[in-house]
C-alpha cells in the first residue's frame, strides 16, 4: 500500500486506505507534538517497509523529515 500511496497523485483516488494514509503522512510531514500517535504510527510503516522492501529504487522513504527525531 505505501508504494501505492507515494506515487498515486490522484486527490479522488479510490482505492482502499489510500486518502486515509495520504492524510496520515501529510500529519506526519507537519506535526510539531512530540510522542504524537499519528506520527508514532505513520514512523512504524515506514520502517516496517523499510526492513522488508527489496527494491533499490524504492519511492518510499524510510523516514519523513519530521518524524526523524521523535
Amino acid at each position: 500500500m505505501l508504494l501505492h500511496v507515494f506515487s498515486c497523485h490522484r486527490s479522488d483516488c479510490k482505492r482502499s486506505n489510500c486518502p486515509q494514509l495520504k492524510k496520515q503522512i501529510l500529519h506526519a510531514l507537519t506535526c510539531c507534538v512530540d510522542n504524537c500517535e499519528t506520527c508514532e504510527g505513520v514512523k512504524r510503516l515506514l520502517e516496517i517497509h523499510s526492513e522488508s522492501c527489496l527494491k533499490k529504487d524504492c519511492k518510499v522513504p524510510s523516514l519523513l523529515p519530521s518524524v526523524r527525531n521523535q
